[in-house]
């Protein structure tokens, strides 16, 4: 019974964020072309980008999850069309992610009134790896919380 109210509850959410990815908020079909998301045949970037965020929303652990899941409606493409989209190294996720945050941004200052004060809160903490030896990105780092040096993994 739970899982039946979790179904439902989950749909209503994606609604909701669907209505926010459309052309009058966030118009994520422009922010994708823009990041270089593009496709010469097969189901249109926007049809496939949506059903890997509704898959976040349908309680799948993963993709292949989600197609297996039966209660869920048959998505607009393949599983391996999906994987390609995903793995293409055209696509620039790290700007799509920028452009959304920028234009989201945006959207929030503009409700906000003309005095308010803006704030930049930078979290460094160090997540340790200690077990890490070839790993790409690996350095040894002083930790001022602990006292002493940790192994950390760079993030670019």
């Amino acid at each position: 019974m739970d899982n039946i109210q979790q179904i439902a509850s989950n749909s209503k959410t994606f609604l909701s964020f669907s209505s926010v990815l459309s052309k009058e908020c966030l118009n994520i079909s422009k922010l994708l072309h823009q990041s270089g998301f593009r496709k010469r045949s097969g189901a249109d970037i926007l049809t496939m980008f949506m059903v890997f965020i509704k898959s976040i929303f349908c309680g799948a652990y993963s993709l292949h999850d989600r197609y297996s899941l039966n209660d869920v409606e048959s998505p607009d493409c393949s599983y391996y069309a999906l994987m390609r989209f995903i793995s293409n190294s055209k696509h620039n996720w790290s700007l799509l992610l920028l452009l959304v945050a920028k234009t989201a941004i945006s959207i929030i200052s503009s409700l906000n009134n003309k005095g308010h004060i803006y704030t930049l809160c930078v979290d460094d903490t160090v997540i340790e790896r200690p077990r890490g030896k070839k790993i790409e990105g690996l350095s040894r780092t002083f930790n001022h919380v602990i006292g002493k040096t940790v192994k950390v993994t760079q993030i670019y």
